[in-house]
């Protein structure tokens, strides 16, 4: 045993391993600070950082160094904290088994910089209820890779808020490969996982599924020419809600299966939303589906695939603006959508573009037109609302209805007034599609 104020060798000693040319092992404890700057030839059973209660401690791994492990883990004790960098070309911690865990019980942060590299076979960041944990890949040639033995798509290789609160950040060409599935909101019920994907060149990988909100609740953002890849994507997927923006012109997520958005499962209340702003793309091969309790919207953004609406809520622009947003396939609505008139001109009303064929349902369909940020419309003006490229079958289920900001216009204006809500005389307004 070596030890000192700063941390604690348990196992062989490094002279062992020097007069015997051998591989030593050890557990490298740390409740201090420690730099390594050199490749030591230690394989470490476990590197604990921030180890004992009340500890605070750092480790930088850098120079070019590798640093060898089994499992690892920072902050695991509850009032721990512990932070880890590793920075620079060819600076490596490579964990040979077992998950690396970043916020075990405590605070734990892992920086990964300037090309330096972190792997292992699986990742947590955020493990126990009130926990906090947070990775930042930074850089070009930084990565972190989890390489979940087997290959077993059906497990988590990273898991984003597990029990606490997780945060995964790949900024400025980071990378992050993850050759199984991830969880962002894992399996406690007040667990928050958050990841952003930010910058040309950032990118997250995984050879498996996507789920953005399970039992705990998931936020993605994919912003400035980010990418993330997966299989199958899931937006809400458990108890709690799930929401995923995509900005930006080269920002995409890509999924080589179906995308879901909403419904939870046997939780069908859970809620989801995707927002797509400003030349943001979402790609689904095996189509979109949308259920009960969830919410596409944004202004300049593209679905890349067909969307079936089942009950959701179809809504171009954002909150106080307009805009215009794409579905590059077909479009079947069980659903609502949802559009909003803030002027007479194009630019100031939300518009639906879809690619490929139009089917208005007579299950569930409904069309709703919001007027409460406008005063009141020229008379006998056509707004352009949806462009169909394909075919247009079906009706709503019923009238479309207007909002209007005084009942009394509405009812004056239109025909029919039911409160606040106006049935459409579409002599007046060319609502369906041009």
């Amino acid at each position: 045993m070596k030890k000192n104020n700063k941390y604690l060798y348990i196992g062989l000693s490094l002279a062992f391993a020097l007069s015997f040319g051998q591989v030593a092992r050890a557990d490298l404890l740390l409740d201090g600070d420690l730099i390594i700057n050199t490749s030591t030839g230690i394989f470490h059973n476990q590197v604990e950082v921030g180890y004992s209660e009340n500890s605070n401690a750092t480790l930088t791994v850098n120079n070019g160094a590798i640093l060898e492990s089994g499992l690892g883990g920072i902050a695991s004790p509850a009032t721990s904290t512990g932070t880890v960098t590793v920075t620079g070309s060819g600076s490596h911690w490579d964990m040979r088994w077992g998950s690396i865990v970043v916020g075990g019980y405590g605070h734990g942060t892992l920086n990964i910089e300037s090309g330096g590299k972190v792997s292992a076979p699986s990742a947590v960041i955020g493990y126990a209820s009130g926990s906090a944990g947070v990775v930042t890949v930074a850089g070009t040639n930084s990565s972190l890779m989890t390489s979940w033995g087997g290959g077993d798509l059906s497990y988590d290789g990273l898991l984003i808020g597990k029990g606490g609160n997780g945060k995964l950040s790949i900024i400025d060409g980071g990378t992050v490969i993850n050759t199984a599935s991830a969880t962002l909101g894992g399996s406690g019920s007040g667990s928050v996982g958050t990841a952003t994907v930010s910058g040309v060149g950032s990118s997250w990988e995984n050879a498996g599924n996507l789920t953005i909100g399970f039992i705990g609740a998931g936020t993605l953002n994919i912003e400035n020419g980010g990418k993330v890849t997966n299989v199958d994507g899931f937006i809400s997927d458990g108890r709690s809600g799930g929401a995923v923006i995509v900005t930006g012109s080269g920002s995409r997520w890509d999924n080589s299966g179906q995308l879901k958005v909403g419904g939870g499962g046997v939780f069908s209340s859970s809620s989801g939303n995707l927002t797509i702003n400003d030349g943001g793309v979402v790609s689904a091969a095996n189509g979109v589906t949308l259920d009960s309790f969830s919410r596409i919207s944004g202004s300049g953004g593209v679905i890349e695939g067909n969307v079936i609406n089942n009950g959701a809520v179809i809504s171009p622009g954002n909150s106080n603006s307009a805009g215009v947003l794409t579905i590059t396939g077909d479009l079947v609505s069980y659903g609502i959508l949802e559009f909003k008139i803030l002027g007479n001109d194009p630019g100031e009303y939300d518009q639906l573009i879809i690619g490929g064929d139009f089917t208005m349902s007579t299950i569930g369909g409904l069309f709703t037109v919001d007027f409460s940020g406008f005063t009141r419309p020229v008379f006998d003006t056509t707004f352009d609302l949806i462009q169909v490229g394909g075919n247009v079958t079906g009706r709503w289920k019923q009238d479309p209805f207007f909002k209007c900001p005084i009942p009394a216009d509405c009812l004056d204006f239109y025909g029919r007034g039911e409160g606040e809500k106006c049935t459409i005389l579409s002599s007046f307004v060319q609502v369906f599609y041009s």
